[in-house]
Formats: structure tokens, sequence, C-alpha cells
């Protein structure tokens, strides 16, 4: 089975800050007597980019795939478990954590850190504007199909990098616009599942298109 490990950009562990990891090598944890899951003594790996990055990982993270035996594992989490030592096999790319549509999501978000203040205040206008004349879409409909198509990405990994790449910002009109963006670049190939629409993308996603156009909603929806 292949497992997953999100790192601090410099390679090592959220928990400890110590164990590093780079393809190639095999790495262990300090000795312990006493071995709980995610605790001392154990080495934790999930079973998915989008789950590596859901427990304490904080954007910008690195993501690795790995190999070993698990022996110790979460009953009420079937998608973490615990190791005496892991193989680290290959980096891979970090946008892997954001599902499917990860690299259109990391196009976003490096875009973002680019925007000037001008584009900024035009998001926030812009989403203010649609959401005031917004009349032909049940909106408790749409944030309960975006909830429900958001479980199986890392919701607390999107917003964390979200919030990363707005760090400079304040409005919190700005911030909801970018936060929209996202929610409809990662939840674009479930359209038709979970009530999730067209439409709904679309709507999400018009802030951004009128004022940065890039990724085009036609690539999106694609």
């Amino acid at each position: 089975m292949t497992w997953y490990k999100a790192t601090r950009p410099d390679g090592t562990d959220y928990h400890t800050g110590t164990i590093h990891y780079e393809p190639g090598k095999r790495v262990r944890p300090a000795k312990s007597s006493k071995r709980v899951l995610c605790g001392p003594g154990v080495l934790h790996a999930s079973t998915s980019p989008e789950k590596a990055v859901s427990y304490n990982a904080r954007w910008p993270w690195r993501l690795f795939e790995v190999e070993g035996r698990p022996f110790l594992t979460d009953d009420y989490d079937p998608h973490k478990a615990g190791f005496k030592q892991l193989c680290v096999v290959k980096e891979v790319p970090p946008y892997l954590a954001f599902g499917p549509n990860g690299k259109l999501a990391m196009r976003v978000i490096s875009k973002v850190v680019e925007l000037d203040a001008q584009q900024i205040r035009d998001l926030a206008a812009s989403r203010a504007a649609l959401w005031a004349a917004l009349r032909d879409v049940s909106r408790p409909a749409l944030w309960a199909a975006l909830r429900d198509a958001l479980r199986p990405v890392s919701w607390d990994a999107l917003w964390d990098a979200s919030r990363a790449a707005l760090r400079d910002v304040s409005w919190d009109a700005s911030r909801a616009a970018v936060w929209d963006v996202l929610r409809a670049v990662v939840t674009a190939d479930l359209v038709g599942q979970y009530g999730l629409t067209k439409q709904h993308i679309r709507i999400l996603y018009r802030p951004w298109q009128q004022v940065v156009g890039d990724p085009d909603i036609e690539e999106l929806l694609a």
C-alpha cells in the first residue's frame, strides 16, 4: 500500500521538527518506552495526500510517498497509521493534497500572492455586487453542496493555504472572494454529485474570472 507524509518546507516532521525526510532515506523515530499513534516513538503516515495534510500540516508543505509496515492503527480514522520506520520513496507535488484539480488550485494560489491592491479591491467589489444581485440560485443549496463536495479534500488544508497566500490582506471581503474561487476549483470535477452544478461553480468563480481570468472558467469545467 502507498502511504504519504507531509513535512515542513525543510523536510522535517511537524510533530518534533527533528526527523528529516528525503527520497531514498529510511527514517525512524526517537526511541521511546511508550508507543502511541501520534505520540513518541511512532512515525505517522496517511493513505492519501489529502489526508496527509489534514492533521497538523501548514502551508507551504512538502509531500512524500513513503513505504512501511504499519503496526498501529486508529479505530476512528482508517486513513492513518503508525510505523516503526518508513522508507521515503519519492517527493510528490504539494498540490496533490488539493485533489484531482490541485494543479489548477496551485495556479490560483500562486497568482493570489501576485495580486496588487487594486485587484484585491476589485475582487471584493465584484463578489459583493454578485451576491447582492443574485436571485436565481438557492444559497443554502449551494453551501450544502460545497460542504459535502469538500469532504474528500482537506478543508483545513485548503483554508490554511488560502490564508497563507493572503497573509498581507486584511479585508474580509477579499479573503472571501479568494476562498470562493479555491472552493470552485477543487470541487469542479464533482459537478453532478452532492447537488453541485455548473451554475454553482460559475457563480463562485465569476469575480475571479472578471478580475484575473486565469485559469479560464472553461478550462475549469472542461
